[in-house]
């Protein structure tokens, strides 16, 4: 059986004719822009839709749906993206896929409801339809057969990490996870980890789950020269950047999901730019996993700090 193809981006302007570079941004798995567009498939020339399958609250602030995108499953890869647009005149988004299934033609996907857009997301009730929806999105993981992989991320960079380490499992990798929160209470997805084939541990900076401290902490103990043929990240930057100052120390090759604002998804823009090697970088079409070597993180930081206040 042929493989649907993913939704390619056609773009149909509606009033207003503009994009405002205006954005609304946690970090956390969110990625807004105010475009008021329609996107079609480029083949069909129809608005891809999707249907709220399912609605969970996995805490106070973050959400997980279940979409019906049969196109998007049977296309999606580990790390790449939807851009979907809620309510007519609203706002876009765009989301990780955490998990999809191509037989029942299923997606999941993970946001806060940190911005605007997200949280009229939120409003839409099960049965519901999702105006439209184009994907997969953004290159995938490099996931291989590679021996020894450490995998690490805290919050809401557990979503996107989490069909990364599910398929590094499924290739036969030896994968030690170290999954971090705030509190017991901001952790997500933790029996989904919990299932996979993999070493997990947990950490929490109050100690009400798993470790005591920073998964930083928990790495202290982990990474030597030779223990892990490559690692992968996912979070906010300033744990990235002192994640990989381990990895990189220690010489194991690292790729980071780096998740600045994508705006659109498209490339029409450069709100999802940052350096590696002093060279700009686009989240959204080089990306979002990205070697680790020659990221310049403080200036990310600063962008994804500048952005939030927008």
């Amino acid at each position: 059986m042929t493989a649907a193809a993913p939704c390619h981006l056609q773009i149909q302007r509606r009033a207003p004719a503009f994009l405002s570079y205006a954005t609304h941004n946690n970090y956390f798995g969110v990625r807004t822009a105010r475009a008021h567009t329609s996107i079609r498939d480029a083949a069909t020339g129809r608005t891809m839709k999707a249907t709220i399958l399912r609605k969970q609250r996995l805490t106070p602030e973050i959400h997980r749906y279940r979409l019906s995108a049969p196109q998007i499953a049977a296309a999606h890869k580990p790390a790449q993206y939807v851009s979907l647009r809620p309510i007519p005149l609203g706002d876009r988004i765009c989301l990780t896929v955490t998990d999809a299934n191509p037989e029942s033609g299923w997606i999941d996907v993970v946001f806060h409801t940190g911005s605007k857009p997200a949280s009229i997301f939120t409003g839409l009730r099960e049965g519901d339809t999702v105006l439209d929806i184009v994907g997969p999105q953004g290159n995938p993981a490099p996931v291989r057969k590679y021996g020894n992989c450490l995998c690490v991320c805290s919050e809401t960079g557990i979503a996107p990490l989490y069909p990364i380490i599910a398929s590094l499992v499924k290739l036969k990798n030896r994968v030690t996870a170290v999954v971090g929160a705030h509190t017991k209470a901001d952790l997500i997805l933790a029996d989904e980890l919990s299932a996979l084939k993999s070493a997990v541990t947990f950490a929490t900076e109050d100690g009400s789950f798993g470790q005591r401290g920073l998964v930083t902490d928990v790495l202290d103990g982990l990474i030597a020269p030779g223990t892990f043929d490559r690692a992968f990240v996912c979070g906010p930057p300033a744990m990235m950047k002192a994640v990989t100052a381990l990895t990189e120390a220690a010489g194991i090759p690292t790729y980071a999901s780096i998740s600045p604002i994508i705006v659109f998804g498209s490339g029409i823009c450069s709100d999802c730019r940052f350096l590696i090697n002093g060279e700009p970088k686009s989240a959204c079409k080089d990306g979002p996993e990205f070697e680790t070597k020659g990221i310049d993180w403080d200036d990310l930081i600063r962008r994804v700090r500048s952005r939030s206040q927008l």
